[in-house]
């Protein structure tokens, strides 16, 4: 109940000095001197109360979360609907701050209403334009958002001490640093990766236009998948690209004549750091950058992986509009696991699908004479 007792103490003056208080007291109470006893209304008290007053003091702290993709420095963007979780150091241990208690700028996060990620368990969503801004609540101390979940194919940075936080005091003031340095705002980047799947015009070194061209039966059609690399590729468990057709319409060429090659800014990645797997029938393959003999080299992250190849189009090719369509993915973790050696569930991956299209017609003649009679043996 906030009382402190002094029992049995001798008759005498005492000074009381306050040593120790919650973390939301930034100023103690002044000493002050008791007297026992001392005179009340004309009468000794000898069980003497006093009733020293503090202010609490709270603070807040923002955090603004964007998202950026592989290879493009301004498309930045704030990510609204991303899942972390405010722990606070006590000791050695991290504990839950729990967010219901905690006050918002309206529009800019708010405790999680998830039943399986409650407010009071410290999850807290972001708001509009990706920011968190805590106004009061927080008092002095070391805390730290982890990150939860991220969205729109963004790649959550689930590392618990990447975003660690002090609440301090300065002028009587409660502000917050980083590693020392009073900052603004805490501001957290996720990254995701780009995947493009393009095919060259006959006759042309330019890609068709939307993915769209047209070939012949029996010609080799050279296709080019592109994959901007999120720098942080080291840390997810899954990053693999994907390619399928339809084996009745094109089948795949990997031979010393037409291999299938995999470059890194145009210079060949390798094959110790991917595994290469082209299906029996011809008409599936897998290019996958964590099973490789050895881990992708530093230098891969942040640049432009592309893959060449080249498809046969066969006699059963189609010859409607819906064309012979090739299909390609991009799939990777939505999530750092630096620690984890678990494998991963399909939820815990992303993917980006693109497509190309090749179409192949047929003409035919009809030769008549004027009375409609048809004639063979026309040239």
């Amino acid at each position: 109940d906030g009382e402190a007792y002094f029992g049995k103490l001798p008759l005498g003056i005492y000074m009381v000095s306050e040593t120790k208080a919650p973390a939301q007291i930034l100023t103690y109470t002044a000493n002050f001197i008791v007297s026992i006893p001392m005179v009340q209304d004309g009468q000794w008290i000898y069980d003497v109360k006093a009733e020293p007053k503090n202010a609490p003091t709270y603070g807040g702290v923002s955090l603004q979360k964007v998202g950026v993709t592989a290879g493009n420095t301004t498309s930045e963007v704030g990510l609204e609907g991303v899942v972390f979780r405010l722990e606070k150091q006590e000791g050695t241990e991290w504990n839950a701050v729990d967010a219901t208690k905690l006050t918002f700028t309206e529009g800019s996060g708010s405790a999680s209403t998830d039943a399986s990620k409650p407010g009071a368990s410290g999850y807290i969503v972001t708001g509009t334009n990706g920011l968190i801004t805590i106004t009061s609540g927080l008092t002095k101390g070391t805390y730290r958002f982890v990150e939860i979940s991220a969205v729109n194919g963004y790649i959550a940075n689930t590392d618990v001490n990447a975003n660690v936080f002090e609440i301090d005091v300065e002028n009587g003031a409660l502000i917050v640093k980083q590693n020392g340095t009073k900052v603004n705002a805490i501001k957290v980047v996720n990254e995701r990766p780009d995947f493009d799947k393009d095919v060259t015009k006959r006759g042309d070194t330019n890609f068709g236009d939307n993915n769209n061209v047209d070939y012949g039966i029996g010609d080799l059609i050279p296709y080019t998948l592109t994959v901007k690399v999120p720098t942080n590729v080291a840390k997810l468990k899954t990053f693999y690209v994907t390619d399928a057709v339809n084996s009745t319409q094109l089948e795949y060429q990997n031979d010393t004549t037409n291999p299938i090659e995999v470059k890194v800014d145009n210079v060949k990645l390798d094959e110790q750091y991917y595994k290469l797997e082209v299906s029996d029938t011809k008409d599936a393959l897998k290019i996958d950058f964590k099973t490789g003999t050895a881990a992708l080299p530093e230098t891969v992250a942040g640049k432009t992986i592309t893959i060449e190849y080249k498809a046969k189009l066969l006699d059963g090719a189609a010859i409607t509009n819906a064309g012979n369509v090739n299909k390609a993915d991009l799939v990777y973790s939505n999530k750092t696991n630096i620690d984890s050696t678990e494998g991963e569930l399909e939820s815990d991956k992303n993917k980006i699908h693109d497509e190309g299209v090749v179409y192949t017609f047929q003409t035919g003649i009809l030769k008549k004479d004027p009375n409609g009679t048809k004639l063979s043996g026309v040239e």
